[in-house]
């Protein structure tokens, strides 16, 4: 029988239920995930960690600790992460997903079933979560134009997220000295949220010229969403309209048509698929689409629209009179 000791097993059985109930998972993710802290201020409170739980000896921590920078997020905040930093969100509902239509004794025929079942629900969803921000309004919580502009912007679930930066900005921040340098001007930012602790000195730099604002924290390039600190210099830079140049397309509730699904890139010409074509269609429906979104909640400009649409129909069918249509063969 071979000897084994604590350092062969699992993390939850290295730590034990004792120090799992004392909060040492829970210390670990607010350090690992935390979107602010730099890799300094990381490898204190990595070190502040070990010594309070007297994990300064255990092999596992001391391994993970030598390859941090292959795998904590503090180390890649010059990447362009864009909210691929998502913990295991993502994984676990993929797992979720193939857990509803999976069973070890199924047949073939009833995992297609199940398989297609499942998925038809995900597109409701998708339907209903495109929906519900072209044609529905999300509660906003103050006055600034800037989030009404990035409620029409975004989706529903990065609005929310933006939302609450828009709120921090007004309530747990700061500005603690500005200086000017040629012609930009660098804020030193003050947070106060709890959640923050030590990690709230920040440095914001804002060139008015052209809207440029960026941070230390780097959340921008971290999760394509603008941080409380950037919010905040713009509100004291008297920048009322949310600076376009930080609308990731990814991010907003026109990124998908409600057309690309049902065109399909084989009825393309043979010979002249290219990537330029495609972005031409694509542009289409997305003009097409927006113009409707814009014009839905007013009647008569969707009639006028609709009939100016028709007018082009008749013009293209002119135009086309002798063409052969396009197949998919």
């Amino acid at each position: 029988m071979c000897n084994k000791t604590n350092d062969d097993y699992p993390l939850i059985f290295q730590l034990g239920s004792h120090m799992s109930k004392k909060g040492v998972l829970k210390r670990l993710n607010d350090v690992i995930w935390n979107e602010r802290i730099n890799t300094s201020e990381f490898e204190i409170e990595w070190q502040g960690i070990m010594d309070e739980y007297e994990l300064n000896d255990n092999k596992w921590f001391k391994d993970m600790f030598s390859i941090r920078d292959k795998w904590i997020p503090a180390y890649f905040k010059d990447c362009h992460l864009l909210g691929l930093m998502g913990k295991t969100s993502r994984c676990k509902g993929e797992n979720y997903f193939y857990g509803l239509m999976t069973n070890t004794k199924f047949h073939l025929i009833e995992y297609h079933d199940h398989f297609e079942t499942t998925k038809e629900a995900q597109r409701c969803l998708q339907r209903k979560n495109n929906h519900d921000p072209r044609y529905t309004n999300p509660d906003t919580k103050t006055k600034l134009l800037i989030e009404d502009e990035v409620s029409e912007a975004f989706t529903r679930t990065v609005f929310f997220e933006i939302q609450k930066e828009i709120i921090a900005s007004r309530l747990t921040c700061y500005s603690i000295k500005v200086e000017e340098y040629d012609g930009i001007n660098k804020f030193n930012i003050k947070d106060n949220d709890k959640d923050v602790k030590h990690f709230g000195d920040f440095e914001v730099s804002f060139m008015k010229s052209d809207c440029t604002v960026t941070c230390s924290c780097l959340r921008f390039k971290l999760t394509g969403c603008l941080c409380r600190h950037c919010f905040y210099v713009l509100r004291m830079s008297r920048v009322e309209h949310f600076p376009r140049k930080y609308i990731s397309r990814r991010w907003t509730k026109d990124v998908v048509s409600r057309s690309s699904n049902a065109y399909k890139m084989c009825q393309s010409p043979k010979n002249d698929a290219n990537e330029d074509f495609k972005s031409m269609i694509r542009d289409i429906y997305y003009l097409v689409d927006y113009c409707v979104d814009r014009l839905v909640s007013d009647m008569e400009k969707l009639k006028l629209y609709r009939e100016k649409l028709r007018e082009m129909i008749q013009d293209v069918d002119e135009d086309t009179r002798n063409l052969q249509p396009m197949t998919n063969t």
